[in-house]
């Protein structure tokens, strides 16, 4: 039940607890471990973007639940970004979960020193860009010692690379017995430097290991976040010996997200050899230099990346030009030609003419695995007969959707949401007509229309669909759909929002 919306929720449990309560967290997460006792919380997620005021009292009135009956269910607590004015709410919190296994918190520099509780084990921490007007004021010398870190996310950094090196180094090490296996680096270009951070994290990090007498010491790191300044080093140091490999065992890395912004960026893909079983890649610009990650990755060592990678995201593609090392169109023949990956998971935003490619090119058997597929532009019309051959497909998301609904004569934008539930419906009805057809049962299960999700649920006798007995369409709240990837990767957020680890 991982994905309920919160219609369905109040049915099921409003005999049990009043409205009002249920409500009144606000929260993302309904997970329950028992549904019909009183809800007992075992993941609270507080969403983005609420002011300060609003998060205090949530978080009060989170510490103020009974700890027996409620408190010591809670597993998973994330408040989103926290400052210094909400510390004591917060850590009453913490305080009061008595079986808290993960904390997740987002914050600045400035408050960072402020959270140096033992239950925190995901900490991200972004540094406002160099142009922001109140930057200076929020330096950050130092990061706290966590002491039971699993993620360390550090946005935007700046000052002196040596000892935030030293400093970060000192965290991975963890008196020798390395706990984190989610980092996220990436360094403020406003600051023209040729330091090299990783090298410099890597060499403290073997000065301990000497002193510790541990050499052959090094991080077990299953998702990496690489933003500017982190992937492109050897072509500005010359440093052509440098491997990530030195720090972390590549080998255990299941997740690379490259944050390589709207513009063409080198890519040294020799920093990334030892990465033999990745499972997710996810870009901000898919061009010529991460389909030659992609190449380079499948011509490793030992690599088993043709049948472990099966997710890819990009929130945009850029068409080569002549000049390219990548020939035009050959992007997307690297995503759906069966003989390089076998994708079960294929977000492109991109635009309307790499969408157009998309369904242009021959698909060569791939395609037919996708469960996840997520476009930019939606022409139901038109790619009908195609999506419907995608047998396994689960998830199907688009940023616009063009279609001919009800009695109309011509195709039209869906624009609101009673459009896009109609098309969502007309969508779900086809794929259901035509896996009967086939003499199988659909496997689609959500679709995304600008934003909106719906779902097609089975509700016998009940109050939403007027005491009839069929399946009907529900659209799942606002932070529900902010749960699946291709709505995440396309929304503006404020803070950094790029959960290490997240799936």
């Amino acid at each position: 039940m991982k994905y309920i919306p919160l219609e369905l929720l109040r049915l099921l449990a409003e005999q049990r607890l009043p409205l009002k309560t249920l409500t009144a967290l606000c929260l993302t997460s309904k997970t329950f471990n028992e549904i019909f006792r009183p809800v007992l919380y075992r993941k609270i997620v507080l969403p983005d973007g609420k002011s300060r005021y609003w998060k205090y009292q949530q978080l009060r009135v989170i510490s103020q639940l009974p700890i027996e009956t409620h408190l010591r269910h809670t597993r998973s607590f994330d408040p989103d970004f926290v400052g210094e004015a909400i510390r004591a709410c917060l850590l009453m919190c913490l305080r009061n979960m008595l079986n808290l296994e993960d904390c997740s918190i987002c914050t600045l520099p400035a408050f960072a020193g402020s959270f140096h509780v033992n239950k925190i084990t995901d900490v991200c921490v972004e540094y406002l860009r160099s142009e922001h007007p109140m930057h200076h004021q929020l330096d950050w010398p130092d990061v706290p010692s966590f002491r039971n870190l699993r993620s360390l996310d550090l946005r935007n950094l700046k000052g002196d690379l040596s000892i935030l090196g030293s400093t970060i180094a000192k965290i991975l090490f963890n008196d020798g017995r390395p706990a984190i296996t989610a980092l996220g680096l990436g360094v403020d270009l406003a600051i023209e430097t040729e330091e090299n951070l990783f090298r410099n994290i890597a060499a403290e990090f073997d000065d301990l290991k000497r002193a510790n007498r541990t050499p052959d010491l090094r991080l077990s790191l299953q998702n990496l976040i690489l933003g500017d300044g982190m992937y492109s080093w050897s072509s500005v140091t010359h440093d052509g010996e440098w491997r990530l490999s030195k720090l972390s065992d590549m080998s255990k890395l299941r997740t690379l997200r490259l944050l390589n912004g709207q513009i063409d960026k080198h890519i040294d893909v020799k920093i990334f050899d030892g990465i033999t079983a990745l499972e997710k890649l996810s870009v901000e610009l898919c061009n010529g230099s991460v389909m030659q990650l992609l190449l380079y990755l499948n011509t490793i060592e030992n690599s088993s990346i043709k049948t472990t990678l099966r997710e890819f995201q990009a929130g945009n593609i850029d068409i080569p030009d002549a000049n390219s090392p990548v020939v035009d169109g050959q992007h997307v023949s690297l995503l759906i030609n069966n003989d390089f990956f076998k994708w079960r998971q294929l977000l492109i935003a991109g635009n309307a003419t790499n969408n157009e490619e998309l369904f242009e090119w021959p698909w060569q058997g791939s395609p037919y695995q996708w469960e996840e597929l997520g476009i930019e532009h939606l022409d139901w019309d038109l790619r009908r007969d195609t999506l419907l051959s995608l047998s396994n497909l689960r998830i199907l998301m688009c940023i616009r959707a063009t279609a001919t609904i009800g009695d109309g004569k011509h195709a039209q934008e869906i624009l609101d949401n009673e459009g896009a539930s109609n098309l969502a419906k007309t969508i779900f009805t086809a794929f259901r007509e035509h896996a009967k057809k086939q003499g199988r049962i659909s496997k689609l299960r959500y679709v995304g229309l600008k934003g909106w999700i719906f779902t097609y649920l089975w509700l016998p006798n009940s109050g939403l669909n007027g005491g009839r007995t069929k399946a009907e369409v529900v659209q799942l709240d606002d932070d529900e759909a902010m749960t699946f990837d291709f709505i995440r990767m396309n929304e503006k957020l404020t803070i950094v929002k790029y959960r290490l680890g997240g799936r």
